[in-house]
């Protein structure tokens, strides 16, 4: 499980544990309303980020749910022009890529048995799910560039500033 729950689970008091509950599950709420509302002329960008986001708040994500926005992100070729280069972004993928599959083989296979602290494993998922925000960030930064490109041009000649995807 590369999820985000289960350790709070793990470490949360048992009196904590229905608050927590209600908390991770409107939060995705809290987050996906506004970012719908301000991407309401591009459901294709909006579609990606829901994806993306629904990604990183399951309780028990798998490799496929990360890899759904990466396969849509195409749908946004015209607005990645200002996408940064990926660097950063493939560095923090290859990480979480090699480190999580290590430190929960160190965490529950191990050789000796438990080698490896549970903290150390969800430093590792962590680690997933920050390369997963900023691919969202890096996204989202570069459809509102785009719009805003897009807006200057056509102010510029007095026309409509509508995009749609």
């Amino acid at each position: 499980n590369i999820g985000m729950w289960w350790y709070f689970y793990k470490e949360v008091f048992e009196h904590s544990r229905a608050f927590f509950l209600v908390v991770f599950n409107v939060q995705p709420l809290l987050v996906v309303a506004p970012l719908v509302i301000r991407l309401r002329r591009r459901p294709v960008a909006a579609a990606v980020a829901c994806a993306s986001l629904a990604a990183m708040y399951k309780p028990h994500p798998t490799v496929s749910d990360v890899c759904v926005p990466l396969a849509l992100l195409p749908l946004l070729a015209s607005s990645l022009a200002h996408f940064p280069p990926p660097v950063a972004l493939g560095v923090a993928y290859q990480l979480s890529a090699r480190c999580v599959p290590r430190t929960w083989n160190a965490w529950r296979v191990g050789a000796l048995g438990a080698m490896a602290n549970v903290n150390l494993f969800f430093a590792a998922t962590l680690g997933a799910n920050g390369a997963q925000a900023m691919l969202l960030v890096e996204a989202l930064r570069s459809v509102v560039a785009s719009d805003w490109v897009h807006h200057q041009r056509r102010s510029g000649s007095g026309g409509s500033a509508e995009v749609t995807d």
